[in-house]
């Protein structure tokens, strides 16, 4: 593997580019956590990317982790890095570096030589900064909108055998459970209604951001359309999706009915992921602290840690974890 160049003197951005979220920070503080669709027009993010100023000329060095290769746009995981490599390339030309699993920067022409090992590499990033900012044995819980990781940490740098989506669904370090869009009928195969337990429809009517939503955990937000139907994330519109996975809505019953769905949802949720980190745990070892990455910490069981401590990474920074491990890894190689 040729070096690439580590230049100073000017910002140095790092981006993560996942199927329905783009995340940015940089080494001035400045963070930025937008909805990008790629399934939905992948052509929008060279644009989206220059609107968030990667193509700055004050920018010198953007660094990138991607897993949005997976966007059903692409054939295949190969043709997803390609196109994301050719998008990003075009507004930041030769400063770009690519993260590569195991703690590497590789040029563009490396990336496009060996695709698939710069696909699905952020959880690797975050371990290694976890590793070495917060404690070296670790246990990491990163939950996003879509999917969870537990990776754990020995000696500074992760330890699980798998290393790609389908070795780490195997051994559940990656789970597809998130806090938002996850549908509900992937969670529960019945839904308590009218005191009976009823079969729920296999259809994309509602996701665990409606659970969430009607159980308090997140607020509610009438602007934001982001949903199953493209109808708000407003209480009453949740509760309509909800109680649609029983063929029922808002005219015959009341909201409230929604809400013992919703917490149905939620606790299978907790228990899978639950589940995936004791499965983890059990391959891997317990040492050190618990450290929770996420937005959505309700969505992790604290009784299914014990008696281990929990280190919570500040708010403002939890949905932009694998852009902070690539600053802190390429400032710590700039350093040295």
């Amino acid at each position: 593997m040729s070096r690439v160049a580590i230049h100073s003197g000017g910002r140095v951005v790092s981006i993560d580019i996942g199927g329905a979220n783009l995340k940015l920070a940089d080494d001035a503080g400045r963070v930025d956590n937008r909805p990008l669709a790629l399934w939905r027009n992948n052509a929008a993010l060279g644009p989206t990317l220059r609107q968030m100023g990667v193509g700055d000329a004050s920018v010198t060095d953007v660094l990138v982790t991607i897993t949005g290769e997976l966007a059903d746009c692409y054939p295949t995981r190969r043709s997803g890095v390609l196109d994301i490599v050719d998008q990003v390339s075009s507004v930041a030309g030769p400063r770009t570096r690519f993260y590569r699993r195991g703690g590497r920067f590789v040029s563009a022409d490396e990336a496009v030589a060996d695709p698939l090992s710069i696909a699905a590499s952020n959880w690797d990033a975050t371990a290694r900064w976890v590793g070495r900012a917060v404690a070296s044995e670790a246990t990491v819980i990163d939950i996003g909108s879509t999917t969870t990781d537990v990776i754990p940490v020995a000696g500074g740098v992760p330890i699980n055998q798998g290393v790609d989506d389908p070795s780490r669904l195997m051994e559940r370090s990656l789970m597809y459970i998130g806090g938002r869009r996850t549908p509900v009928c992937s969670l529960v195969s019945e839904l308590p209604y009218r005191g009976l337990a009823v079969s729920v429809m296999n259809e994309m009517f509602a996701t665990i951001d409606d659970a969430r939503i009607l159980l308090g955990f997140e607020p509610q937000d009438r602007d934001d359309s982001d949903t199953a139907n493209g109808r708000s994330r407003s209480h009453e519109h949740a509760a309509g999706r909800m109680l649609r996975m029983v063929g029922s809505d808002t005219d015959s019953d009341d909201p409230a009915v929604a809400a013992s769905m919703a917490a149905m949802v939620h606790a299978a949720a907790c228990g899978r992921i639950a589940a995936a980190v004791q499965t983890v745990v059990s391959q891997y070892g317990d040492a050190g602290p618990v450290v929770l990455v996420t937005h959505y910490e309700d969505l992790v069981d604290i009784t299914a840690i014990g008696d281990r401590p929990i280190h919570r990474i500040e708010p403002r920074l939890r949905g932009v974890g694998p852009c902070l491990a690539m600053l802190d890894l390429f400032q710590s190689r700039a350093a040295a």
